[in-house]
């Protein structure tokens, strides 16, 4: 008995259905208050974490949009000591890093 299969792996994304996530994370260099503002297509979950170099998550967020449209959360890291982390922003379609700096 010879059975044969066929799998057809084609993939396609239609351009217009890709979705920038654009995250503007400010002042960088800070001493305290960090800015995170993104643009959202819809109301959904963000999470904001910051780890530290070793990869330890010192700090976590999440924001609750009630709607699409641009968001702008505050952070107070005064408690953080001096030096440099990651802010990672992650929502739905995936997420952004960046290195920042408390001093």
């Amino acid at each position: 008995v010879t059975l044969a299969l066929l799998v057809d792996s084609t993939t396609s994304i239609d351009p217009g259905e890709i979705q920038q996530f654009t995250v503007r994370i400010y002042p960088n260099p800070t001493s305290d208050m960090l800015h995170v503002a993104f643009d959202l297509h819809q109301a959904e979950d963000v999470t904001i974490t910051i780890f530290d170099l070793s990869g330890r998550r010192v700090y976590n967020y999440i924001h609750a949009a009630k709607g699409a449209g641009t968001q702008l959360i505050q952070l107070d890291l005064a408690n953080l000591s001096k030096g440099l982390y990651i802010a990672q922003v992650t929502e739905e379609q995936g997420s952004v890093s960046q290195l920042i700096q408390l001093k």
